[in-house]
């Protein structure tokens, strides 16, 4: 994990996003300006110290994964490894804000924050789907976990035989 963050922090250049399209401008990916500054990957990381607890509760986490996995405590090491995944992906998402995606072949073709949202009028339509359908899924997985309950064994298949499984 270190020797790919060293990799990334000195080996690519860093994107910075310099203007995007107003705030009334329909969203549009292509209507920003992005510039490469280097090797800066730290920037956000020393601009707000705060931040700084994510890689730490990272390399904590595994490593106490690692000391814990070596003794009876499956639990706490499950738990360790859990807080070390929550803290790389959030190192890793501190460090990428605003860009979701980077492009390397277009920098402006970088997919950022505010080019992934929807408009309003999508997520209420995508609500109202959601109203609708989400109670018939849950009811057929209902049902689907209830149908298929229980043991299969060898009886069972030969006195089902003649059915279609």
């Amino acid at each position: 994990m270190a020797i790919a963050a060293l990799w990334l922090i000195y080996g690519f250049d860093r994107p910075e996003l310099t203007s995007i399209a107003g705030k009334g401008a329909p969203s549009n990916p292509m209507n920003k300006v992005v510039l490469a500054k280097g090797p800066g990957w730290l920037a956000h990381f020393l601009e707000t110290p705060w931040m700084l607890a994510a890689p730490i509760v990272a390399v904590l986490g595994f490593v106490m994964a690692w000391i814990l996995g070596r003794g009876r405590g499956d639990a706490s090491a499950f738990m360790a490894s859990s807080l070390g995944i929550i803290g790389a992906l959030l190192t890793v998402g501190f460090g990428l804000f605003p860009f979701l995606l980077i492009s390397t072949v277009d920098s402006r073709s970088s997919l950022t924050l505010w080019d992934a949202t929807s408009s309003h009028m999508v997520l209420n339509i995508a609500f109202w789907i959601t109203i609708v359908f989400l109670p018939i899924v849950l009811l057929y997985t209902q049902w689907v976990y209830r149908k298929l309950w229980g043991t299969v064994s060898p009886e069972t298949v030969l006195k089902d035989s003649h059915t279609l499984y």
